[in-house]
C-alpha cells in the first residue's frame, strides 16, 4: 500500500514539474499544441493588427519591441522643414499610449487621424492633425519575423 501511495505521489510531483516546465510567467505558451497550428503560426511572419494590439496595450512588451538605440526625428525649424535626430537609448524609453480611437478624428481639441502605409517589410503608422499641427510617424519593420518600432518621427508643429 505504500509502495502505491509513494508511486502516486511520485507521478503526480513529475506531472506538476512537467506542467510548470511547459509554461512561461508571461502568459505565452511554447508554440507547441496537439494539431500544429501554433507551431505553423511562429514559422511565417508575425500578424501587424496583432503585434499592434499587443505594442499599445502591454508596456512590457511595447519596450522589448522597440530596437535601441531608436532614432527619433524632432522638427527643428517649420520654415524650412529642418529637423533634429536623436537617439532613444532603452533605459531613456518610457511607455508610449499608441491606442487610437475613430473619435479622436472629430473631436474638439487635438484632433488627429491615423492611417497605415504598407512599403514591402516596413509599415508607416500616421497620425495627422485636423486642422492642428499634429504630424507624427511610427515606422515599424520586420526583423526575424517580428514587428520593431524603428523609427519615431515628430513633425508637429
Amino acid at each position: 500500500m505504500k509502495r502505491i501511495l509513494f508511486h502516486a505521489i511520485g507521478l503526480a510531483l513529475a506531472i506538476s514539474v512537467a506542467w510548470g516546465c511547459g509554461s512561461k510567467s508571461s502568459g505565452e505558451s511554447n508554440g507547441a499544441s496537439v494539431d500544429g497550428v501554433a507551431a505553423l503560426k511562429k514559422s511565417g511572419p508575425e500578424n501587424f493588427s496583432e503585434f499592434l494590439k499587443r505594442f499599445r496595450e502591454d508596456s512590457v512588451f511595447q519596450k522589448s519591441r522597440v530596437d535601441f538605440p531608436l532614432p527619433q526625428d524632432i522638427l527643428e525649424n517649420v520654415d524650412d522643414d529642418r529637423y533634429n535626430t536623436e537617439k532613444i537609448k532603452a533605459e531613456d524609453w518610457h511607455y508610449a499610449n499608441f491606442r487610437y480611437d475613430p473619435s479622436f478624428a472629430t473631436r474638439e481639441l487635438d484632433a488627429y487621424t491615423e492611417r497605415m502605409v504598407k512599403e514591402q517589410n516596413r509599415i508607416k503608422m500616421i497620425y495627422e492633425g485636423v486642422d492642428n499641427g499634429i504630424n507624427i510617424i511610427l515606422e515599424f519593420e520586420l526583423q526575424n519575423n517580428q514587428w520593431m518600432l524603428v523609427r519615431w518621427s515628430d513633425l508637429s508643429t
